[in-house]
């Protein structure tokens, strides 16, 4: 599993094909056992990866504004499902997210706000994973498949970030500069 393929297994499956979470995850789950056990863990081990690369304040901060949270200790607890979220989009929504995270507003809609919080995005790799090999092994494999130094780098080589992704806040409301597409539809505006 490279991340071309990591890629291509998402977009195929995902919101940008037209899916909903729940079915996008069925699809991914279907396409994976299709593949060997390191493969399996291979794509769980990369989709961490792109999660991590993006767990920034400002990606933060949108997801506050997203699930109605007024400050950053209220919504800590969700924000790794909307990192989850971000990279269910694709590439190249996950990357355009990381240059202007307020470009996020070109794919909201009412019925997908209320999605982001899907546990289930967490970890799509255990249940393919688990029809294969016993579920006490996944630890291992997942350890003794981490990426290294050399292939987080390349992972990393093409994000751009935004030059406020870690624009540090307390309240929601220190964002209005950084996301005022969002703050528009937020507040009715748009």
């Amino acid at each position: 599993m490279n991340k071309d393929l990591f890629w291509q297994i998402i977009e195929q499956a995902g919101i940008s094909k037209g899916n909903s979470i729940g079915e996008g995850i069925r699809l991914i789950q279907g396409t994976l056992e299709q593949y060997p056990v390191e493969d399996i863990v291979k794509f769980q081990i990369l989709f961490d990866a792109y999660k991590e690369a993006a767990d920034y304040e400002l990606i933060m901060g949108l997801a506050s504004i997203l699930m109605g949270c007024t400050s950053y200790d209220e919504c800590v607890d969700v924000f790794d499902y909307f990192l989850d979220v971000i990279v269910f989009y694709g590439k190249e929504r996950y990357l355009k997210t990381l240059e202007d995270p307020d470009s996020f507003v070109e794919v909201l809609t009412a019925e997908e706000q209320e999605e982001y919080d899907v546990e289930a995005l967490n970890c799509l790799a255990y249940a393919p994973f688990v029809t294969k090999c016993p579920e006490r092994e996944f630890r291992g494999k997942y350890e003794s498949l981490i990426l290294n130094d050399l292939e987080k780098r390349q992972l990393l080589k093409e994000i751009v970030y935004s030059p406020h992704i870690s624009k540090n806040w307390d309240e929601v409301d220190e964002l209005e500069d950084v996301l005022p597409r969002l703050f528009q539809i937020i507040d009715g505006e748009e």
